[in-house]
């Protein structure tokens, strides 16, 4: 449901409470999923519009202990317990139960941003001189001056003799 703006979920709830669409239909229209719609859907019905107002929710571990273990510990479905809580999706619980699971029934909470030492997106700068750099000396003003003062009457000659001809 990320994709959708405020007023496209508003006007998905309005084609289905007051134009009587189905759910299907509407999520053909969209082209995004069906489960998705019902969702959005029943989360309007229970919390009125203004759980559309709420665009980034920040979950403590603590209350995500306790989403998980009543949706571990009860007979309550998925859904219903994502929209207890007002979650965004049922989709962002099976995620936070798949990874209690994986990492041995503890919570892992991601760090947001890129890692501090992580320099990849930096230039990076070349403290040594290149293969060609180190091949090629370094000439003083006055190497140029006299290697100028040797070949520049040779050049001038060969250039006018291929002028000439």
């Amino acid at each position: 449901m990320s994709k959708l703006l405020k007023k496209d979920k508003i006007n998905i709830y309005y084609l289905w409470k007051n134009q009587h669409h189905s759910s299907k239909r509407i999520a053909q229209k969209c082209k995004i999923n069906y489960s998705h719609v019902s969702y959005l859907i029943a989360l309007i019905e229970e919390h009125g519009l203004s759980v559309l107002d709420h665009s980034y929710q920040f979950h403590s571990n603590d209350l995500k202990l306790e989403i998980m273990r009543k949706a571990l510990n009860s007979n309550r479905s998925i859904q219903s317990i994502s929209l207890e809580y007002v979650l965004p999706s049922n989709g962002l619980l099976y995620n936070w139960l798949r990874s209690f699971r994986e990492n041995g029934y503890t919570i892992v909470t991601k760090k947001k941003g890129r890692n501090p030492n992580d320099r990849s997106g930096e230039r990076t700068v070349r403290s040594e001189k290149s293969q060609a750099q180190k091949r090629k000396p370094d000439l003083t003003r006055e190497e140029v001056g006299l290697l100028l003062e040797l070949f520049l009457p040779l050049v001038l000659f060969f250039a006018f003799d291929s002028f000439v001809q």
